[in-house]
């Protein structure tokens, strides 16, 4: 029992760890250890494993760890078999191909954040880009909206006043009443918008993938101000909400004819 107990929290570490590295390019053991408050011999010995697993890479000169090229597969693999996405996936190209726009998918991770699991970037030279395994808040407000909105209230209220705030180069809503007070007007058209209000320069749509009532996960996009200006910005919610509606409508008919 103890070997039990001592384990689950060093699996945890390894997976905080790994979401850290997906943020930076490199770190070394005493920045890792520091940024997330752990102590520095723990996270020496995690980081030993998951080099000696190739999950981590580390450079002898740099004394720097970085994301293992044995993710790589394991990455692809799991997109591969994620039929959510695959059904997904020609409606974010469509996206793009009309609007110009960046599209991704999200899912709600049960430590309160959002991880994009697909995305399509602008084709714009200038543009706002998202990467596969990028975090959000759940507080972002509009993946956070669509997401949230669709949630048991009392659920809602304990998750969005519980959140922590995001560090201080990226906004979020300054005020989690005005947060949780959109949420009705979020229900009933369907989909939320973010102006400027988490990246200063850009906005966003998005709508939840809704399937027997509960959300799959959040299609989102996100342009510059100038891209996606705020004026108009409600034709591009209508239609974020559609492209999820139509994605909502695949995986249904994937259960009835048995193909998922």
């Amino acid at each position: 029992m103890r070997e039990t107990k001592q384990a689950v929290p060093a699996v945890g570490t390894a997976i905080r760890i790994l979401r850290h590295l997906s943020l930076v390019e490199s770190a070394r053991a005493y920045q890792i250890a520091d940024e997330l408050a752990i102590s520095r011999s723990s996270c020496h010995g995690i980081l030993k494993a998951l080099v000696e697993g190739g999950i981590l890479g580390f450079s002898r000169r740099t004394k720097a760890y970085v994301l293992g090229t044995a993710l790589i597969p394991l990455g692809a693999l799991a997109a591969e078999r994620d039929w959510y996405i695959r059904l997904a996936r020609p409606y974010l190209r469509e996206w793009v191909e009309t609007t110009q726009l960046t599209i991704f998918v999200a899912r709600l991770l049960p430590d309160r954040e959002f991880i994009v699991v697909d995305a399509m970037n602008s084709s714009h030279i200038i543009k706002v880009t998202v990467s596969v395994g990028q975090t959000f808040p759940v507080t972002s407000p509009a993946m956070g909206g669509a997401q949230v909105a669709f949630m048991p209230e009392a659920d809602a209220q304990r998750m969005i006043r519980s959140s922590g705030r995001r560090p201080p180069d990226r906004e979020t809503v300054a005020d989690n009443d005005a947060f949780l007070a959109e949420l009705p007007k979020i229900r009933k058209r369907g989909w939320a918008v973010s102006r400027t209000q988490y990246y200063r320069n850009a906005n966003a749509v998005a709508a939840p993938v809704l399937v027997d009532g509960q959300v799959t996960f959040v299609v989102c996009s996100l342009g510059s101000t100038q891209d996606l200006p705020a004026e108009g910005i409600d034709r591009f919610g209508v239609a974020i909400k559609k492209v999820a509606d139509r994605i909502a409508d695949e995986i249904r008919n994937a259960i009835v004819h048995g193909v998922a």
